[in-house]
């Protein structure tokens, strides 16, 4: 009786763990950032709409945009709400720009994702 009753308990413990660690294997997929759209080809002088998501539809709390290339000439934020960037590419034919968002959901799940301008 007593090795039946020790199979019994080791069979819960291994169902214990297996639980625990699928548990935990949810837990850490964590939601992914993205931009869209993910790259994108402008003439000169245009502006730019980005929208930034989370990948388990989770609502965007807040968003710091940031690019590459920002100053004379160069890309420039025009406006920004939380969950998108409107971005000026200026003058310069044949740059490609990177622009970044770094946002936070509703639940503080901090991502970050980056597209591509390239001006022709």
């Amino acid at each position: 009786m007593k090795s039946n009753s020790l199979q019994s308990r080791v069979g819960r413990f291994v169902l214990l763990l297996a639980v625990c660690a699928s548990t935990m294997a949810v837990a850490q997929q964590l939601p992914v950032l993205k931009i869209n759209p993910t790259a994108v080809t402008l003439p000169a002088k245009t502006s730019q709409y980005f929208l930034a998501s989370f990948s388990d539809g989770s609502q965007v709390e807040s968003c710091k945009w940031t690019a590459t290339g920002v100053g004379a000439n160069g890309i420039t934020l025009t406006t920004t709400d939380k969950d998108w960037a409107v971005f000026f590419d200026g003058w310069l034919q044949g740059k490609i720009y990177q622009v970044s968002a770094e946002c936070q959901n509703s639940v503080g799940v901090k991502s970050s994702a980056t597209a591509y301008v390239f001006v022709q």
